[in-house]
């Protein structure tokens, strides 16, 4: 519903009606509620899903391509050794020469 507020400006309103009896009088009782920040808190929650999705993708992207490339044996010995361990919680550190990567 459009409503017209105290600076007699047009906003979108939600509308509660209620009915009550007093002293044999019947009355109702009109709400208006200004819902133009809850529909703009919407729109923001739906920009920012909308990006999270979109990072989550990224990070997969990330995950997906840094991967460890070498044929070496030395090399295949120390991702074998961390394999052993990678589903715990240790710690892995792996040293070599400047410019091994």
């Amino acid at each position: 519903m459009q409503a017209i507020g105290p600076e007699r400006r047009p906003f979108t309103a939600e509308v509660t009606v209620s009915r009550f009896e007093m002293r044999g009088h019947r009355f109702l009782t009109l709400i208006l509620r200004n819902v133009n920040d809850h529909i703009a808190a919407e729109r923001r929650i739906s920009r920012l899903e909308r990006e999270a999705e979109y990072l989550r993708e990224e990070i997969r992207f990330l995950d997906d391509s840094a991967e460890i490339v070498g044929e070496n044996d030395a090399l295949k010995n120390v991702l074998r050794s961390a394999a052993q361990v990678a589903g715990t919680d240790s710690t892995v550190l792996i040293l070599g020469e400047t410019g091994t990567g």
